[in-house]
């Protein structure tokens, strides 16, 4: 007895020396240990890794890559931003022009016969049963259900796999370096993701369990749609059909050892959901595998569809306006859903085309506007390296650049839109173009008066010679 329990006091002392002294003296603990002490050990010491783990930058690598985001990279973005506001102010008055010519070239036909032939037309007429494509469902759902008809299918399929995410944050007490921190989490996914390119390799494992996967006989995420479609006496083509909502919900037969569950959506139908749970295992807890899937088709309840397009022999294909200044002609065509007006098509056409224009000037001018500040980019760099305060002023310096560079990226923004108006409108684009030239010679007469506010605030050679005699 008295052995046993100076065994067991041994065991004891090691126990706390092994908390103390980290991963080495674990190892080297467990060694010695019985079996089945090592064991619990292990178990322990595998619960006791962290959820996420931390990567450092050093102060100089992140200057010389500021340098070179700031001399190669912000260059090149600018360039971009401006094409992408030069290209896009083009398109928005080549779209216009082509909308007012479709508007007023546009006939509307009934859905008794094709009519117009060769010409624009706009009708309102019911999607045909006749002629509608067969799809099979994909995967293992393929064997138990028959073919469907109709303008397209969707698949929705969600999955649970190991998801990697990372959060980048500057080095207290300065240095100029930057901690990433990488975490691991259990999420579901309408794709597989491919944890061969995670960046720690063991905490995913601890984290997660096993590796991703996602079965060749598992559906995945995808749409497909018919060539052509029938509605009322035309027959349209491929990109009118993928226009056609799939809405209806497909009820299929579930697989050998597939679930299947009514879900509400928040509109308040239901469709079915078809689910197959992975096998929860000591090595899966989070059960990574599970899957979840769900069909959709057209809407055979609500037929009426509006189509606006060029009539060929009873073939609806995109109409192209005519050639203009700039413009070498415009795509025309739609497909809305129930019966509407020419007014109305033509008003959703024009605003749509509008908030493509606004969304792209937005994204054109926040390029230039980002690639203007990391010119400055390597200042913060050299701030963040200052002991103490640099991650504060290094901040600072980093939000001054940011409402500085404000000003040559709107400047920048509007001359491009006006040199490409001014050859395409010009009454609006001379306006813009004296705005931009304004700016800019503000900014020049401004850095002239400050170098001269200067100088005259320096006392000259000679005057200072002459005041240090005195």
């Amino acid at each position: 007895s008295n052995s046993q329990t100076k065994t067991k006091k041994q065991e004891s002392k090691i126990l706390v020396s092994t908390l103390l002294s980290g991963p080495k003296a674990l190892f080297l603990c467990i060694s010695s240990l019985t079996p089945t002490l090592s064991l619990s050990f292990f178990a322990l010491s595998f619960l006791s890794l962290p959820s996420h783990i931390m990567e450092s930058q050093s102060g100089a690598s992140r200057f010389m890559n500021s340098l070179v985001v700031a001399l190669c990279v912000a260059p090149i973005l600018v360039i971009v931003g401006c094409f992408l506001l030069g290209w896009n102010e083009k398109r928005a008055v080549c779209d216009q022009r082509a909308l007012d010519e479709a508007l007023e070239k546009v006939k509307e036909v009934p859905c008794t016969a094709p009519a117009e032939d060769g010409h624009l037309v706009l009708f309102s007429c019911d999607v045909s049963d006749k002629g509608l494509a067969s799809f099979e469902l994909p995967g293992v759902f393929a064997e138990k259900n028959k073919a469907i008809k109709g303008t397209g299918v969707q698949v929705k399929a969600l999955m649970k796999q190991c998801v990697e995410s990372q959060d980048t944050k500057k080095d207290k007490g300065g240095g100029g370096g930057t901690t990433t921190t990488f975490s691991y989490t259990v999420e579901w996914s309408d794709h597989f993701v491919d944890d061969s390119k995670f960046h720690k390799d063991l905490l995913w494992k601890q984290a997660c369990g096993v590796p991703n996967s996602w079965p060749d006989n598992f559906p995945t995420s995808k749409t497909f749609y018919a060539d052509s479609a029938i509605v009322g006496p035309y027959t349209v083509s491929k990109p009118f059909v993928q226009k056609i909502p799939l809405t209806a919900p497909v009820k299929a037969s579930a697989p050998n050892g597939w679930s299947e569950t009514k879900t509400t959506t928040s509109g308040g139908g239901s469709f079915m959901e078809y689910s197959l749970e992975a096998v929860k295992t000591k090595n899966n807890p989070n059960r990574i595998g599970d899957y979840k899937v769900s069909f959709w088709t057209s809407d055979k309840s609500h037929p009426t569809m509006t189509v606006l397009g060029l009539n060929k022999n009873g073939q609806v294909t995109p109409w192209v306006s005519g050639k203009s200044w700039l413009c070498s002609g415009g795509t025309v065509y739609d497909l809305m859903y129930g019966k509407e007006s020419k007014d109305d098509v033509f008003s959703v056409k024009m605003d749509e085309a509008s908030a493509m224009t606004v969304i792209l000037r937005i994204l054109g001018f926040l390029l230039i506007w980002f690639a203007c500040s990391r010119f400055m980019e390597p200042l913060g760099v050299l701030a963040d390296c200052i002991p103490c305060i640099g991650p504060w002023l290094g901040d600072q310096i980093e939000a001054i650049a940011c409402c500085i560079s404000c000003f040559p990226a709107c400047a920048c923004s509007l001359g491009v839109i006006g040199v490409v108006y001014v050859a395409m409108r010009p009454l609006i684009g001379i306006p813009m173009l004296l705005i931009f030239v304004g700016t800019m010679a503000a900014g020049v007469l401004f850095k002239m008066n400050s170098s001269k506010n200067a100088e005259a605030r320096q006392p000259d050679g000679y005057y200072g010679q002459e005041m240090a005699v005195n």
